[in-house]
């Protein structure tokens, strides 16, 4: 998973949990408390540092697949894909 993924991951616990999530004193999020979620072999986060435009993104953001996510990014970037079993790349759109 990448950064994106963890943010989404983070998006979705922020509006679940945010009083246990949030450390309002210290303006960071608390990935240590969910291990299952942010810490794994490859990965590890332990904290995010909020600003406050990443808080107001944490308190608008409607929750969004990674999948959805990724075509949304592809789509916009032009980036191309291949389709499987044709091993042609094509435009998406």
């Amino acid at each position: 998973m990448t950064f994106a993924g963890m943010f989404l991951d983070a998006i979705k616990l922020y509006q679940a949990d945010a009083e246990n999530y949030l450390n309002k004193e210290l303006m960071v999020l608390e990935h240590f408390k969910y291990p299952a979620i942010f810490i794994r072999k490859t990965e590890k986060a332990y904290i995010t540092v909020l600003n406050d435009y990443l808080l107001d993104l944490l308190e608008n953001s409607k929750p969004v697949a990674y999948e959805a996510l990724k075509s949304n990014i592809r789509r916009r970037s032009g980036a191309t894909a291949v389709r499987a079993g044709s091993g042609r790349p094509r435009r998406c759109s």
